[in-house]
C-alpha cells in the first residue's frame, strides 16, 4: 500500500497530493469522497466584493519556516510513480519502462529554496463577511456552500529546486547503478551520498515552480437565526488535513494520523 510522509502537516499545511503548476491562493475547492478537488475558479465568481476589496496576494517570499523540512517520503512503489510523474509533466526526462525500485526502498523529495504565495487572512474573513453571494446562480455549488463544502485556498509554496534522494529503510546498500541508468533523458545531477544514497537535483525554470502544500479555510454557512435576529452570514475556519487531488492523482485518503497520508 503506497504511503507518503511529511512533517509539514505539524505546521497547519495541507498536502498536493500530487505536485502541481497551477493553483494559488484565492481559488476554490470542494470536498469530494477522498479529500479535496479544485473548482476551476477564484473566490470572486462566487463572492462578488460589498463593502471590501478582494485581498490582494502578497508577492512570493522566502518561506523561511519551511525551508529544511518541506520534503515527502515515499515507499518505493508511489517513489516510482512520483518520479515518473515528476519528470514527464515538467519535462525534465523520462523512465525507462523497466525500472522498478526494491520494496525496501523510500523515495524523498526535499523541495528547496521555498517560496510561499499568500493572502491576508482578516482581509479574506472581512472580503468574505461583507460579499454578496452569487449563490442563486449555482444549483450542484449552492449545495456544496450552504453544507460548509467549499473552501478557499489562502497559502501555497513553492519551489524550482527539488532534490530527490533513494535509499534503502534498512540501511542496506542500494543497486545505485542500475537506478541510474533507468532514468533516461533526465536533466538532473546525480551524486552518491553517505550509506550508498542516491541523490538527483532537478531545477525547474523559476516561472514554473512546482506547488506541493497549501493552507486553506472552509467557508462555513450559518443559517439565519430568528431569535437572535442575526441574518445568514459565511465566516472562515483554518483546515488541516485536506488533500488535493485532481483526475490524474493516485486516489488519496485525507489524513488518518497526523502527517501520514495513505493511498488507497
Amino acid at each position: 500500500m503506497p504511503t507518503v510522509q511529511s512533517p509539514l502537516t505539524k505546521l497547519g499545511y495541507n498536502m498536493v497530493a500530487w505536485p502541481k503548476t497551477d493553483i494559488h491562493p484565492l481559488a476554490l475547492l470542494y470536498k469530494t469522497a477522498n479529500g479535496v478537488g479544485a473548482v476551476e475558479a477564484d473566490l470572486e465568481e462566487l463572492f462578488k466584493p460589498g463593502d471590501a476589496a478582494p485581498p490582494q496576494i502578497k508577492p512570493s517570499a522566502e518561506a523561511t519556516d519551511i525551508n529544511g523540512v518541506a520534503e515527502l517520503t515515499f515507499d518505493a512503489k508511489a517513489g516510482v510513480s512520483m518520479l515518473d510523474w515528476l519528470l514527464n509533466k515538467l519535462n525534465l526526462g523520462k523512465l525507462s519502462a523497466d525500472v522498478t525500485l526494491n520494496d525496501s526502498y523510500v523515495v524523498t523529495v526535499l523541495y528547496r529554496k521555498v517560496k510561499e504565495d499568500k493572502v491576508n487572512l482578516l482581509l479574506l474573513d472581512g472580503y468574505i463577511s461583507n460579499s454578496v453571494t452569487a449563490i442563486t446562480k449555482f444549483n450542484t455549488f449552492k449545495e456544496k456552500l450552504e453544507n460548509s463544502e467549499l473552501f478557499v485556498i489562502n497559502s501555497v509554496v513553492k519551489s524550482s529546486d527539488i532534490s530527490i534522494t533513494i535509499s534503502d529503510k534498512n540501511g542496506q546498500d542500494i543497486n545505485l547503478d542500475a537506478t541510474v541508468k533507468g532514468i533516461v533523458d533526465a536533466n538532473a545531477s546525480a551524486a552518491r551520498k553517505k550509506s550508498n544514497t542516491l541523490e538527483l537535483v532537478y531545477k525547474t525554470d523559476e516561472d514554473k515552480p512546482v506547488i506541493f502544500a497549501f493552507k486553506a479555510q472552509q467557508i462555513v454557512y450559518e443559517n439565519a437565526s430568528f431569535w437572535n435576529n442575526e441574518p445568514a452570514h459565511f465566516k472562515i475556519v483554518e483546515q488541516i488535513g485536506l488533500v488535493l487531488l485532481n483526475d490524474e492523482d493516485i486516489p488519496t485518503r485525507p489524513l488518518i494520523s497526523e502527517d501520514i497520508l495513505v493511498g488507497l
